[in-house]
């Protein structure tokens, strides 16, 4: 190793400057500059030593049978390799977009929405629609029951279909938890629950959102149910006053 040698000529002029100067051959100058040469040429080699265990260290460290700086690089290739397959937009579903609010080469957070998209309607959805109705009609509601649904886009038009099913909760019944006690108060606005509706015609267009007024035919009360029905008939023919404008 080049610092033993620096060390072993070091330690060689500094003998055989001491030899000279107990001779009185030489000054006293002359071997504290040896002395010097040689503390230097000793702190090289231990400094040299030092990076040769850290570089040993180094290159036997390992993580599992890998390198820790094999490991180390494969991680980094594992995320951009990640970072790459996220610029990568994929449907979840069939579907349409529809507004694009991106375009190639644009720099956008993970969480950040930038293509709505709407899923194709699933056949098992079609036909289907949400009706709410007040607390004390909602329990003479139950599945089966023979309904009939208007919608100002189809005037003059009743729709039959019957309950598939009922929602018995509503948001008032939950809490958002805490560490501390609730405060009951009573609710702004009375609750109102939701009734899944499955229309006979399951291929009538209906696009997201229209909305329109519905009956719960039950055998509770028959009379007010045929009462319900006529007001229904005459709503949708008050339609086609609001289709007309």
């Amino acid at each position: 190793m080049a610092g033993e040698a620096q060390v072993d000529l070091a330690q060689q002029t500094f003998d055989r400057q001491q030899e000279l100067f107990e001779r009185k051959v030489v000054a006293q100058a002359s071997v504290d500059t040896a002395t010097r040469n040689l503390e230097a040429a000793q702190q090289n080699l231990a400094a040299a030593e030092t990076a040769e265990s850290r570089a040993r260290l180094a290159y036997e460290s390992n993580i599992g049978d890998v390198n820790t700086s094999v490991a180390q690089a494969q991680q980094q290739l594992a995320a951009a390799r990640t970072n790459l397959d996220e610029t990568t937009v994929t449907a979840p579903c069939d579907g349409y977009v529809t507004n694009v609010n991106i375009l190639p080469g644009t720099i956008v957070s993970a969480s950040a929405s930038v293509m709505p998209f709407v899923c194709d309607q699933d056949e098992e959805l079609k036909g289907k629609v949400i009706a709410t109705f007040d607390q004390g009609a909602f329990l003479a509601v139950q599945p089966g029951e023979r309904a009939e649904v208007i919608f100002p886009m189809y005037p003059g038009q009743v729709f039959a279909g019957r309950v598939d099913s009922v929602v018995d909760i509503t948001s008032g019944g939950t809490l958002t938890p805490s560490g501390i006690l609730p405060t009951v108060s009573l609710p702004t606005s009375r609750p109102r629950f939701a009734a899944v509706i499955k229309l006979a015609d399951p291929n009538l267009r209906l696009p997201a959102g229209a909305q329109g007024e519905g009956a719960v035919y039950t055998e509770k009360v028959p009379f007010a149910g045929m009462l319900r029905m006529g007001f229904l008939r005459a709503d949708t023919i008050l339609n086609y006053v609001a289709w007309g404008t």
